[in-house]
């Protein structure tokens, strides 16, 4: 899992590169999935950083920030999709 934690920041690049060619659905869904993925483990280690019984602490403040960030990204996905979806129902 970890291998692939490099091809995360890859990716939203990626997705911000599509955007501004303007490939919204596809730099939409680029976001979307691995957002999911990378806010699950991020809310997962904020549990964790609070559990202060372990020999090695996690400080909370990186998870909290990047559980916030794939939140945004997850829903401005879901923004975009439903706003071309409805764009495309009008023509």
């Amino acid at each position: 899992m970890l291998e692939l934690w490099a091809a995360v920041p890859l990716l939203c690049a990626g997705s911000a590169a599509l955007l501004l060619t303007r490939f919204t659905r596809t730099a939409a869904v680029a976001c979307w999935i691995p957002a999911i993925p990378v806010g699950t483990v991020s809310v997962l280690l904020t549990v964790q950083a609070f559990d202060r019984d372990g020999p090695v602490g996690i400080a909370a403040p990186g998870p909290v920030v990047t559980a916030t960030g794939t939140a945004v990204a997850a829903v401005a996905a879901v923004g975009v999709l439903a706003s071309a979806h409805l764009r495309k129902g009008a023509r």
